[in-house]
């Protein structure tokens, strides 16, 4: 067989946009303002440093005791508590709890707070309601549960009372037909003794 030799295809050039004939000049990146004297700007109040808290000593590399480096920690940082944090009107408040006169400012702001005992007053009824319907349920429940256990020894007194009924008169039944036979028996006796003689 005879190859066939592949053509190879030459790739195309690739255009070129065209330069514009500034000369190479690229406005925006002019650097000569880069290198121009700066001025020196006013100089401002010296800024006084904000108290730091006491520092934390690191643990020195050949501390045997480490657990108590970590202890004392806590204790550098005792004096600020939360009592710093509260603010004012909560002290107001909690001393005016404290004072005699509490109970008479809610007195006096009674209307501002009548919606809120209203609606109290609205669930202690509901509660109520809810409370005694309760009872009744449990009333219901239990004089269901007697009627019952009342209709159920109705029901097998009557069963019994049947059976016995039932009972007496197979008895009663058996007995008499008992006593047929024996008359019977007793009859064709006394006429075959009787033909004998």
């Amino acid at each position: 067989k005879r190859r066939r030799k592949k053509k190879k295809v030459e790739p195309a050039a690739e255009e070129v946009p065209p330069v514009p004939a500034s000369g190479g000049n690229v406005p925006d990146l002019d650097m000569s303002d880069a290198f121009a004297p700066v001025k020196p700007e006013p100089a401002e109040a010296p800024v006084s440093p904000a108290p730091s808290p006491t520092p934390v000593t690191a643990p020195a590399a050949g501390s045997a005791d480490w657990f108590e480096e970590q202890r004392a920690i806590p204790e550098q940082y005792a004096g600020t508590g939360t009592e710093d944090m509260t603010s004012p009107y909560e002290q107001d408040r909690f001393a005016a709890q404290l004072s005699g006169d509490w109970n008479q400012q809610i007195l006096d702001n009674e209307d501002k707070l009548s919606p809120l005992s209203k609606v109290m007053e609205r669930l202690a009824i509901l509660e109520e309601e809810k409370r005694a319907a309760d009872m009744r349920l449990e009333e219901e429940f239990r004089l269901k549960a007697e009627l019952e256990e009342k209709f159920y020894e109705s029901k097998r007194k009557v069963l019994e009372d049947a059976a016995a009924e039932v009972q007496a008169s197979a008895y009663v039944s058996m007995a008499a037909e008992a006593e047929e036979e024996a008359k019977s028996e007793s009859a064709n006796n006394t006429e075959a003794k009787s033909s004998t003689v």
